[in-house]
């Protein structure tokens, strides 16, 4: 019991403890960086160059992972989708998957999966309503989710090679300082 709970919690909290992670990580990183250059110390820019290219290196294989897994997320996405839809059918509705899949259909103005024929026998939610009408949306949620995905993938990629950049200058002037640092000693 106990280790369901955490599991609960942490995957709950997942997206908050990690991006808790990840800023302290920037924070140490910085840190040395600073250090290493009002020092003039080569181990501690040296350090700062192993974790920037640390940084470099987990940015690239995360975007190499994202083109070859494509597909599969998109079928993880279809299938996840599906399970939110058959838990709304089947609980009250204060659930945490009918205030997700509500907030999708209203958001992103879709019903269900592929339709509004994915709610079965019972009558989709008014979140899968035109407005204030009867009429429900006519494109299903997983359609409309892919496609915009694929219309932000420029700006997602424009980041992502922002960063890179960021990164990659980043060593090369914390290695510019350290061959000065040493030529200087």
């Amino acid at each position: 019991m106990l280790i369901f709970l955490c599991s609960v919690y942490f995957t709950k909290h997942l997206g908050a403890n990690l991006l808790i992670a990840v800023g302290f990580f920037i924070m140490l990183m910085g840190f040395l960086g600073c250090c290493g250059a009002i020092r003039e110390s080569q181990c501690l820019l040296f350090l700062f160059f192993a974790f920037v290219f640390f940084c470099f290196t987990l940015l690239m294989a995360a975007g190499l992972w994202a083109v070859a897994w494509s597909s599969k997320v998109n079928h993880y996405m279809y299938r996840y989708l599906e399970e939110q839809v058959i838990r709304y059918r089947e609980t009250e509705p204060e659930n945490e998957s009918t205030k997700l899949m509500d907030f999708i259909q209203k958001k992103f103005g879709c019903c269900g999966v592929t339709s509004a024929a994915d709610y079965g026998t019972r009558s989709p939610p008014k979140s899968c309503t035109v407005s204030k009408s009867i009429q429900t949306y006519s494109r299903g949620c997983h359609e409309v989710l892919v496609e915009a995905c694929r219309s932000n993938l420029s700006v997602i990629c424009g980041v992502g090679i922002s960063f890179a950049l960021i990164l990659i200058s980043g060593m090369v002037f914390s290695m510019m300082l350290c061959c000065a640092i040493r030529e200087l000693s």
